[in-house]
């Protein structure tokens, strides 16, 4: 099933004697018209899409429907034209008799007999054309019922001219090759769902092991709960009778190199301090300065640059 980026492409052959209404059924499913008299030489191609009917990974189906002409003698070596460049990549053919020509039936009949292999590798729907020739028929209905049946194919009975069935008998292929290829669900196992016997032992033991791990256990676990309490008690005691060590001052002789961080920031705070001080000594010198009228603007640089250290 050739898919593109909007949709999902399907490669259908018609296939007939000459003369059943390849061309005609073709040209109903996709043009909805009749035409009279039309012959195909070689090959024709049409091509439809189908928005309403949409693939597992939803996708809406265009189908390529291809009519090749055939004669009589082409029915024992159908399957080996398979491989053509026309033949390639399909996976629905649709079968086409004419119920007013036994000959046609016949032509159907040997392409199914003649390659039983094969068959079960395509998606096949039997077609008999031309129903409403009602005083001509003589192919019966249960006769192509009766080779549907024989292969396991659906089977319809239609009139291009008098558009018959013939979108319900395309439409049905389609159908068929969607679901051919639509992912299978796997169904969960009832064994994912009920354990077995043998898992239910092994559960009960698995914890009966555990509830006699714990049962050995509980006197080595009583034993350090009690330690534990012991030591925490001790801690305490130890605080009570030292009130002055603090947290911070543990902290402190048990990492010196924190207590120098410390005495690194208060050399910083007085060496600032001083700082301040010196400056506020300065501005005092400058308004003395500026008292007295020699004083003149380039004095007050010199002050401050010989006030610098």
């Amino acid at each position: 099933m050739a898919g593109t980026r909007d949709r999902c492409r399907i490669k259908a052959i018609i296939v007939g004697a000459k003369g059943v209404g390849k061309t005609k059924l073709m040209l109903r499913e996709v043009e909805d018209q009749f035409s009279s008299g039309i012959s195909t030489l070689g090959v024709d191609f049409r091509q439809k899409s189908y928005p309403d009917i949409i693939d597992s990974f939803g996708q809406p189906v265009a189908a390529q429907l291809w009519d090749y002409s055939s004669e009589r003698e082409e029915s024992q070596s159908f399957f080996d034209k398979m491989n053509s460049t026309h033949y390639r990549g399909a996976e629905l053919i649709y079968l086409v008799y004419d119920a007013t020509n036994e000959e046609s039936f016949k032509y159907i009949q040997a392409i199914l007999e003649n390659n039983p292999e094969q068959v079960q590798k395509f998606q096949f729907v039997l077609i008999g054309n031309k129903t409403d020739l009602v005083a001509e028929l003589v192919v019966e209905t249960d006769r192509g019922k009766a080779l549907a049946d024989r292969y396991g194919l659906p089977f319809f009975e239609v009139s291009a001219k008098m558009a018959t069935d013939v979108s319900k008998a395309f439409r049905k292929g389609l159908l068929d090759v969607i679901e051919k290829h639509a992912p299978k669900r796997v169904l969960p196992s009832p064994l994912a769902i009920e354990p077995s016997f043998a898992n239910q032992v092994k559960n009960f033991f698995g914890e009966l092991g555990r509830g006699f791990i714990a049962f050995i256990t509980w006197p080595f676990r009583m034993i350090w709960r009690g330690l534990n309490g012991l030591f925490s008690s001790g801690a305490a005691r130890m605080e009570e009778r030292h009130p002055t060590s603090t947290t911070t001052q543990v902290q402190e002789r048990l990492t010196p190199i924190g207590a120098a961080g410390a005495k690194r920031s208060r050399d910083q705070e007085a060496r600032l301090r001083d700082a301040r001080i010196k400056a506020e000594e300065l501005v005092v010198m400058l308004r003395e300065a500026e008292k007295h009228a020699e004083v003149v603007p380039q004095t007050r640089f010199e002050v401050v640059s010989s006030l610098r250290p």
